[in-house]
């Protein structure tokens, strides 16, 4: 009972710091950038979303066709979880 609400909570609570975090990036960038660049440098920010949605539906996709069923429902829903989670402590 308590799980489905916790998450839920915790992914408000994301989605609020993301929303806080791209705009101070976004000013960040504006500020700091030639002003001749600055709507290329700002759409790259904008374009990283993109991107990591593409590679996370690329990465599941890929593990979908590959795995079977059994396999993709006992451990391969993870594995994208674990390879997402390394990529980002690598930073």
């Amino acid at each position: 009972m308590w799980a489905p609400v916790a998450l839920l909570t915790l992914r408000i609570v994301q989605g609020v710091a993301l929303g806080g975090e791209y705009a101070s990036a976004v000013v960040y960038l504006v500020e700091h950038s030639p002003r001749t660049k600055r709507g290329m440098i700002t759409s790259v920010l904008q374009s990283t979303a993109s991107v990591g949605l593409l590679l996370a539906l690329a990465l599941s996709t890929l593990l979908k066709v590959t795995l079977s069923a059994a396999a993709f429902d006992s451990w391969g829903w993870r594995a994208r979880s674990a390879w997402f989670t390394a990529l980002a402590l690598t930073e």
